[in-house]
């Protein structure tokens, strides 16, 4: 009995080790530990440490993944210190890195930005990679009091490849209050004491490596919100104090701004101008803030400099408008999800716009790093909107609701006099994020480059714009093509005309038929066309008579197709949502592809013998 017990034990040690192996051969590398511990000092000065250990798996992993390691850093505020470095190869060999292995650099996005030039990357080069390989890096990173308003950490929960233990360990002085949110896991943290520290350690195992999908919907993935700020109201506070957010703009960025003012009568032609000069005339410094310290020079310093920050530009553009009397902030972005008064983490502030609010019309928003085509306002669901104000009282807080029709449409009124000609009409609807409103009042031809496919632009004779503003545009085309056909044997073909911002421009049908994570568009879609084609007498229509319905969790697809007479009848109209369940992803490529499927797309002629 003994005996069988033991074989048994074996049989199952050797089960547990294939289906290790097995996992592992379906990826290129794992993290066989993965630590990153904060830890919040007396004095005020942050220790942030890491340490990792990593196995390859493929030659892809060491050439092009885990060659080397990247650490960004502030020389002026941070010191780094490598605790140790190697590699312990396959054969049980260690490698300890040379001391040519640590080479610092300008990292690439402070490049001409002398402002920036005192960071630092750290390449850490690892060195005795093979297949079966694991490299060992252990390094601290410890900042002055005064870099940082606050500890803080927005912690992705996982990596590109599976983690098989991984901690987020924060330690804070004993009796300070650290505030903490857990998104999309049910994993709260062990908490005790060490020495004059409150100690808090989130564990995970099996970790599933973060998918690494297009148009992935970043507020569904697991991730750990920390910081000692009091609150978002404080965390806010603490930036808009700053000398930068006192309208600073200085002579010449002042003279700058009247000069362009002085160009233009109305409101919004102000804004757009005003919008351009910060975008054209002021390059743009691409350093994520956690590097700048959330430190903010004002508008005046950055037009000396000609280059700003994301953060720095919005308040450029907020002072420019302020200046000529259109009221305008600079706000952030929170996804709802991660919103949350009683957190306030710099760290979640990626996303600043400026908000408008002109006399002459609503509520404005405004990029900073591109022209809009259309007020923001309508892709803004979902988000909410957080003043960057000093002189509030209080935390102030807007949730637009967006616009929920964001739908494009293109009705056709055509015909065929042989095979050398078409032409007739199409009217073109666009709205919502859909509505390019804000492109248009400045280049009223800009109508013409969303007709794409058989009649493009190019085949535009007239056309009148019925109706622009922010909330819908209507063209009427007049359109002529010389020949639109294409004959193959005894067939003509003719591809019907599309518009080029539908969800064709996602590029979403050929991809995989499975997906992990939820997939979010700009917004809810609704495509639709419906044309009416006269033919040549005697000519038919080969595709075979069609009336289609398709409704699924993801959306719906409705389809007609068929001859009348001498007339082509034909029309689709695809609704889908702006986000997609990982389960409902085929039932969402079903749509899509059976929406753009050539025999509902393109007609086949057979002309009259």
């Amino acid at each position: 009995m003994k005996n069988i017990k033991n074989i048994l034990l074996l049989i199952l040690a050797l089960c547990i080790t294939a289906i290790s192996f097995s996992k592992e051969e379906n990826t290129d590398a794992i993290y066989n530990t993965l630590v990153k511990e904060y830890t919040l000092n007396p004095d005020g000065t942050v220790e942030f440490h890491l340490r990792k250990e990593v196995k390859l798996l493929t030659h892809f992993a060491f050439h092009r993944l885990f060659g080397e390691t990247f650490i960004i850093y502030d020389t002026t505020s941070q010191s780094l210190k490598i605790n140790e470095a190697y590699t312990i190869m396959a054969d049980g060999k260690k490698v300890t890195a040379p001391s040519n292995a640590f080479n610092k650099v300008l990292p690439g996005f402070a490049a001409n930005i002398p402002a920036f030039n005192h960071l630092r990357e750290m390449v850490v080069t690892h060195t005795g990679l093979e297949v079966g390989s694991t490299i060992v890096l252990d390094y601290t990173l410890t900042t002055k009091g005064s870099f940082l308003p606050y500890l803080m950490g927005n912690e992705l929960i996982g990596e590109n490849v599976p983690v098989r233990a991984m901690q987020v360990i924060v330690n804070v002085p004993a009796g300070a209050k650290l505030n903490h949110k857990m998104l999309n896991l049910r994993t709260a943290p062990e908490t005790g004491k060490d020495g004059k520290f409150d100690v808090y350690t989130w564990k995970f195992t099996g970790l599933k490596a973060t998918p690494q999908e297009s148009y992935i919907d970043q507020a569904s993935l697991p991730r750990l919100i920390f910081s000692t700020a009091k609150d978002l109201d404080q965390a806010i506070a603490a930036i808009a104090a700053q000398p930068a957010f006192r309208h600073e703009t200085g002579a010449d960025f002042a003279k700058r701004i009247d000069q362009v003012s002085s160009e233009n009568k109305e409101d919004l032609k102000k804004m757009l101008a005003l919008q351009d000069l910060v975008i054209s005339e002021v390059k743009l410094a691409d350093v994520p803030l956690q590097y700048t310290g959330y430190k903010v020079r004002t508008a005046a310093e950055c037009w000396q400099s000609a280059n700003a920050t994301v953060l720095e530009k919005a308040v450029m553009l907020a002072d420019a408008l302020s200046r000529v009397n259109i009221n305008a902030i600079p706000v952030v972005l929170l996804p709802a999800s991660q919103f949350d008064p009683a957190l306030g983490d710099p760290l979640q502030f990626e996303q600043f716009v400026v908000q408008v609010n002109p006399r002459e019309m609503g509520r404005f928003y405004l990029s900073v790093t591109r022209k809009n085509e259309q007020n923001l306002i309508y892709s803004l669901e979902g988000l909410t909107v957080v003043p960057l104000n000093g002189a509030a009282d209080k935390l102030v807080t807007f949730k637009e609701d967006g616009m929920k029709e964001n739908g494009i449409s293109l009705t056709g009124d055509l015909s065929i006099a042989d095979t050398a000609l078409i032409k007739g009409s199409l009217t073109m609807e666009l709205e919502g994020y859909k509505n390019p409103a804000l492109k248009i009042y400045g280049n009223a031809d800009a109508v013409k480059t969303y007709l794409s496919g058989n009649l493009g632009p190019s085949s535009v004779v007239t056309y009148e714009t019925k109706k622009t503003n922010p909330e819908g545009t209507e063209t009427k085309f007049q359109v002529e093509k010389k020949k639109p056909l294409v004959k193959t044997g005894g067939y003509y073909f003719l591809d019907l005309p599309v518009l080029n911002n539908g969800i064709a421009q996602y590029h979403l049908d050929a991809s995989s038929d499975t997906r992990e994570a939820p997939l979010k568009l700009g917004g809810d879609i609704e495509e639709e066309y419906t044309y009416t084609i006269t033919l040549p007498d005697g000519w038919t229509l080969l595709n075979p008579k069609t009336r289609l319905t398709l409704s699924n969790e993801a959306g719906k697809l409705d389809l007609e197709l068929q001859q009348k007479k001498n007339t082509v009848v034909f029309s689709k109209n695809l609704k889908v949502n702006e986000r997609i369940e990982a389960k409902d992803y085929r039932e969402f490529l079903e749509l899509i592809r059976t929406f753009g499927d050539e025999r509902y797309s393109r007609l086949v002629l057979v002309p009259a013998k």
